[in-house]
């Protein structure tokens, strides 16, 4: 019977103690709001990847025709998908981090605040 309770004892213990553990989420989650919005760059504005890119001094991220979508500068050409904190096309991608968003383009990005 000792044994028997020893044995519980353990197997409750364990499940505790894997139960036990940090559940946190490490996604990223932005919704529209978080990108709309004037931003200023940071830095300058050349690329050395690839000099025929230069990047704007400030832009503007609108709210799109949907929730999950963003026009920049208020280009209807330019519907960007935002997913997990990056707002993207084919061609560029904003990421958020706070009030810094980073553009990509190709090899090349920029740092950007917003104002």
């Amino acid at each position: 019977m000792k044994n028997l309770f020893c044995l519980l004892t353990t197997f409750v213990l364990l499940s505790l103690l894997s139960s036990c553990g940090d559940d946190s989420d490490d996604s990223k989650s932005c919704t529209q709001a978080d990108f709309v919005g004037t931003y200023t760059l940071n830095g300058s504005n050349a690329c050395v990847a690839d000099s025929t890119f230069t990047a704007p001094d400030s832009f503007l991220l609108a709210a799109g025709p949907s929730n999950n979508t963003l026009l920049e500068d208020g280009d209807e050409d330019l519907v960007l998908d935002i997913v997990e904190c990056v707002a993207s096309d084919d061609f560029v991608s904003y990421t958020i981090e706070g009030e810094q968003v980073t553009i990509q383009i190709g090899e090349c990005s920029w740092s950007y605040t917003k104002i």
